[in-house]
């Protein structure tokens, strides 16, 4: 039987009981929706090396972990310098190295060290493993008590919404790095190192880390951000220095990412008014312009929304589960406003979800307004027009072009203010009674 706690306020002490389903049907049907996302991503997978299946074969299957994790490293141990496309070029990927930290290189060596057949498989299991961590991850968050059945649900979910097997389809990184960024909020209070280790690895692709780590700082939680400073330079400074020896010198080196960058940037699916995948403000406002922004206005949004979250969010209580619930929510969303994502990297909304399933609003919240941003999750991750089997073939206006490719951008944009409107309105300052309370630690 599920059951949910009575109280969305709970205090962040002692096990809270949340919903359990370790009997009964639970399992049954946890077992199935998992079943049957796996399925759907392994045949999608599998077709995809498979000559003369047409729209089914999906050429592009893997790329991203080809050409962002695979080759990559695979260009390292042969000597070379992955940001130089005279070395990349040697290798069948499909795509240009973009803009990682060398820890990068670091996380997936193991991976390198297979064929590369073997090493797409191999990968595939492995986010699998991420999108189970990833609804544990989430559970906690939600101040739900983990099970397996629900962790099984909850991953089975994810492998069936758009975000979850476009991930999968793509070997993108999605689910490890919303999986690090939970692990930097859950412990930003109680082990602020681990905090700091798990915020320094999500900076790998700076779009996740370093948005994340700007809502942390004005949030209040410095000791975090300066530890996981502190361990990114500690580990990929030395990397940088190895891959500037490759390319002669560091001005070389430079020269030669930024120049990868500029190329990587310049590609016609990175045109953020053309392109369909984009959630954030960038790619929203930019369709509708017909333009791209400038440089000015990307790096004002870019700032500016992690800003406003941290702000809010330092007003929030994290000691009570309402607090923590509203916290996460607005930075997961912001996170995802503010800089160059794809709809992919919206598996990283899986534990805002969850927390709105298992307990709804903050007290005081508008009756049914919980439905409403229920169906503003429900909307993207169901969203299978904006793909690019479908688009490609696309006949109608573009206005209906438009009102595809900017619904996820702007059902995620009203979460942030949605969240952001309750938090000021309905979210508690940290009283001093809790303040001083043993439980509380200090950020």
């Amino acid at each position: 039987m599920t059951t949910v706690h009575p109280s969305p306020d709970v205090p962040l002490q002692g096990k809270n009981p949340g919903l359990r389903g370790s009997r009964g049907w639970l399992p049954w049907v946890a077992g199935a929706v998992f079943a049957l996302g796996l399925a759907m991503a392994a045949l999608r997978v599998g077709l995809g090396f498979v000559p003369g299946t047409g729209s089914l074969g999906a050429d592009w299957v893997m790329t991203d972990f080809y050409s962002s994790m695979y080759y990559p490293v695979r260009a390292v141990l042969d000597g070379g310098n992955p940001h130089d496309a005279s070395w990349l070029e040697q290798y069948p990927g499909r795509d240009r190295y973009g803009p990682f930290l060398p820890v990068n290189l670091l996380i997936h060596l193991p991976f390198a060290l297979l064929t590369p057949e073997t090493a797409g498989q191999v990968y595939f299991a492995f986010s699998i493993l991420m999108a189970l961590l990833l609804a544990a991850l989430s559970l906690r968050l939600a101040g739900v008590t983990v099970t397996a059945s629900l962790a099984v649900l909850v991953a089975g979910l994810v492998l069936l919404s758009r975000p979850g097997h476009w991930t999968l389809m793509l070997g993108q990184h999605a689910i490890l790095l919303a999986c690090l960024s939970y692990v930097a909020l859950l412990n930003a209070r109680s082990a602020p190192l681990l905090s700091g280790l798990a915020l320094s690895l999500a900076a790998y692709k700076p779009n996740f880390g370093v948005p994340l780590a700007l809502i942390m700082l004005v949030g209040g939680h410095v000791r975090v951000v300066t530890t996981g400073a502190a361990i990114g330079l500690a580990v990929n400074l030395p990397l940088y220095w190895i891959l500037a020896s490759r390319a002669g010198g560091f001005r070389r080196f430079f020269e030669t990412m930024i120049g990868s960058y500029q190329k990587w940037q310049a590609r016609f699916n990175q045109d953020p008014s053309t392109n369909y995948g984009l959630v954030d403000v960038d790619g929203l406002i930019s369709r509708f312009m017909g333009q791209s922004l400038d440089s000015g206005a990307r790096i004002l949004l870019a700032i500016g929304i992690p800003i406003v979250a941290g702000l809010v969010i330092r007003r929030l209580d994290w000691d009570r589960q309402t607090g923590r619930d509203l916290a996460v929510a607005i930075a997961c969303t912001a996170l995802l406003l503010s800089t160059h994502h794809l709809g992919y990297d919206m598996v990283i909304l899986t534990a805002p979800v969850v927390a709105l399933v298992a307990r709804g609003l903050p007290p005081g919240a508008p009756s049914g307004l919980r439905w409403v941003f229920l169906a503003l999750y429900v909307i993207p991750a169901l969203n299978w027009a904006a793909t690019r089997g479908v688009l490609h073939n696309w006949g109608g206006s573009r206005a209906a072009w438009l009102a595809i490719t900017s619904i996820n951008g702007l059902c995620l944009a009203a979460l942030f203010f949605g969240y952001v409107w309750l938090a000021l309105a309905h979210g508690r300052r940290p009283s001093p009674t809790t303040s001083a309370s043993p439980s509380a630690q200090p950020a």
